[in-house]
């Protein structure tokens, strides 16, 4: 039988080894549970009958602290603080006789404690921790051995980064210095990368502090050695994470500012054909130190304060440089294969996404026409609806599915047409194509994607709608109708909203272009309109299509047809009159006119016009279950969304896309059932 005095059956170990292997792959939610489970069990005993209990709950008490702080969320930490104070407490039933490494555990415990106060931004309570640590190392010595020495590193290196968040660059500097000296001969290349890129960061913190450039002679040599000696370490043990990426960026300031010269041969070994090549937001960075040393060096030059021949030449690679940066593909990082715990709403996508798209891309993405107005009206208008929620309603046979166009789907979630899905991963639409059938989500591929919509059609596993830009090269759409129909799209939506580009500031600032080897694909071979000053009178305007365009394609098809774009009752009538399949109210995710109105404030107005004669859909602004909600409450009977697909698709490619999906059905179905809504008909509730 089980016994907890048997370390072979003993159930409270298991659940340990079972957490740490938790902890290890990341899990750390299951990791807390086996934890908390060994907690339960060992507390079930006294210290004096069983002296093994002190030391194994003192042990589980310090791994659901590890757990909990993994998990990065600040309301966390407090609960990480009370663990490690029932770990210590614990430990003082421990005799050194029993354990003889039970001072390094004791010691860890109160470094721990002491970087979690950190943590939570209590620099004065961390530093009195760490003093206790110290105290209890002098009081059992800093022998040579591995084992203490990299405990003392340890306290040195996380005390090194509670003086900084302290804003006490030399100290902390200080302290750095001498945990990655303590770990010389210790085989332990990542706290070295660690303490040596903390140096780094206290020098670059240094020279922005008044006074700061007075330690530039005394510590730029042995700074720019201690990156040398890190990035060495990177290179012979392949090891990256975060505190590498620190190391280049603070390491390319120090050489900035002190030796500009020297900077494009630094970051060329890293960030062109290095291990970094795929950081995006480092090279986003790098390229404005990049900039700042230029401007440095072009001052030498017209001082003449040195070998101007030599830094000119500095100056045309720096340039060189810049341009290599800017080639590079636009997401160069590798999809993540495990969604993190803490991305938990659509949101938490975003965030993520904007770290690993380069600020080019992210203007394209994110921005709207001019003033953004409209971008922002989308969002904020589903934020002035209430929903009122009825009780007692019976749900046992609650459903989202929806019919439409005589097909039935399991929800009204649809992802909109986007453009370019290879900008934000290496597979693009397919990828897309992949997440939406995972949650049986209706997919509208884009004219201008960047796969060919029949290999698009070819790997997806759900329904597809094909968005049409109709040419003024009639055969061209034809042919492009044809090829819809032929790979088995099921619907046509003809974009009604965007004869010409709108007025994007955002995108031109950042100077975004296209990347080489990204096009639109399904356009191939049709003829362009040469950039012209004018808008009126030019060929783009005379061409731009009228309701009689519409007609001749509803005349070419069997399919059912959409007009996207409808913003007004009089428009929604037209299309109503001329027979059309259904209507998408949508004003271009505000990226065409500027001040157009929300497309939530419009809904109830087509609706009203509309009368149930067709289906319509509505995108623009939907970040929650909620905004789904509302938007059937008012008058939709689908919904479709933009930005937060291609943030999913950004961060996790097929995954992600699923999971965003994912998030939105759960959110609306707990939306449903706190309304008291069985079907989707009856959201009429706000």
């Amino acid at each position: 039988m089980p016994s907890l005095s048997d370390p072979q059956t003993d159930p409270s170990v298991q659940h340990m080894h079972a957490g740490m292997a938790a902890l290890n792959s990341g899990d750390w939610q299951p990791a807390l549970g086996h934890f908390n489970e060994a907690i339960r069990l060992r507390e079930t005993l006294s210290w004096r009958d069983h002296p093994q209990s002190a030391w194994l709950l003192a042990a589980a008490w310090i791994n659901r602290s590890d757990a909990l702080r993994r998990m990065e969320k600040p309301a966390l930490l407090t609960d990480a603080l009370r663990s490690l104070d029932h770990a210590i407490a614990a430990m003082r039933h421990v005799s050194l006789a029993d354990h003889p490494v039970f001072p390094e555990r004791l010691i860890l415990a109160w470094i721990n404690r002491a970087t979690t106060c950190g943590e939570m931004r209590e620099p004065a309570a961390a530093l009195k921790n760490f003093q206790q640590a110290e105290s209890l190392l002098d009081t059992w010595g800093r022998d040579t051995s591995s084992a203490r020495r990299f405990i003392t590193a340890m306290l040195l290196v996380n005390r090194a980064r509670v003086l900084l968040q302290a804003d006490q660059p030399i100290p902390a500097w200080e302290n750095a210095r001498a945990a990655a000296e303590v770990l010389h001969g210790v085989n332990a290349p990542s706290a070295i990368i660690k303490a040596r890129s903390i140096q780094c960061r206290a020098l670059a913190h240094l020279l922005d502090a008044p006074g700061g450039l007075d330690y530039i002679d005394d510590w730029i040599a042995e700074a720019t050695d201690a990156v040398e000696e890190a990035l060495t370490l990177v290179k012979a043990t392949g090891y990256l994470d975060v505190w590498v990426s620190d190391l280049v960026r603070y390491g390319a300031k120090i050489y900035r500012v002190c030796q500009p010269q020297f900077l494009a041969e630094f970051l060329s070994d890293w960030l062109i054909d290095g291990p970094l090549s795929g950081d995006a937001v480092l090279r986003r960075d790098m390229r404005h130190e990049i900039l700042l040393a230029q401007a440095e060096l072009e001052q030498r030059v017209f001082l003449a304060s040195e070998d101007t021949g030599y830094v000119e030449n500095q100056i045309r690679i720096l340039k060189r440089l810049q341009t290599a940066l800017l080639q590079l593909p636009p997401n160069m990082l590798p999809p993540l294969a495990r969604i993190p715990q803490g991305v938990v709403s659509l949101s938490d996508y975003e965030a993520l996404a904007r770290e690993r798209l380069s600020p080019e891309t992210w203007a394209y993405l994110s921005g709207g026409a001019a003033d953004e107005i409209t971008l922002r009206k989308n969002r904020s208008a589903f934020d002035e609806i209430e929903i009122v929620p009825r009780l007692f309603r019976d749900l046992t046979d609650a459903s989202t599915a929806v019919t439409l166009f005589g097909q039935k789907y399991a929800h009204p979630i649809f992802i909109a047409p986007t453009a370019f899905h290879h900008l934000f991963h290496p597979q693009g639409e397919t990828a897309t194509a992949m997440g939406a059938a995972a949650f049986q989500a209706g997919m509208v591929v884009s004219t201008q994607a960047s796969t060919p919509l029949e290999n698009i059609a070819a790997s997806a596993q759900g329904p597809l709608w094909f968005q049409l830009y109709i040419q003024p090269d009639r055969d061209f759409t034809l042919d492009l109708i044809r090829r819809a129909e032929a790979a088995g799209y099921q619907a046509l939506v003809v974009t009604a909203d965007a004869p010409l580009a709108g007025i994007r500031n955002r995108e031109q600032r950042a100077g975004f272009q296209i990347p080489p080897g990204i096009d639109a694909v399904n356009l191939r071979g049709i003829r362009s309109h040469a950039p012209q000053d004018r808008v009126f009178g030019s060929e783009l305007l005379a061409a731009a299509p009228t309701w009689k365009d519409l007609a001749w394609v509803q005349c070419q098809t069997l399919l059912p047809v959409l007009v996207k774009g409808i913003l007004s009752p009089q428009d929604a009538r037209i299309a109503i009159d001329q027979g059309i399949s259904g209507i998408i109210v949508s004003n271009h995710g505000g990226r065409t006119l500027d001040t157009a109105p929300a497309t939530l404030h419009v809904l109830p107005m087509i609706a009203a016009e509309v009368r149930g004669a067709t289906p319509i859909l509505l995108d623009g602004g939907i970040r929650r279950g909620t905004d789904i909600f509302k938007a059937l409450s008012l008058g939709a009977d689908a919904v479709m969304i933009g930005r937060p697909i291609l943030h999913g698709l950004s961060v996790a490619g097929a995954l992600g896309v699923a999971h965003v999906l994912k998030i939105l059905l759960t959110e609306l179905e707990i939306t449903m059932a706190l309304a008291g809504c069985v079907t989707l008909p009856e959201s009429g509730q706000i």
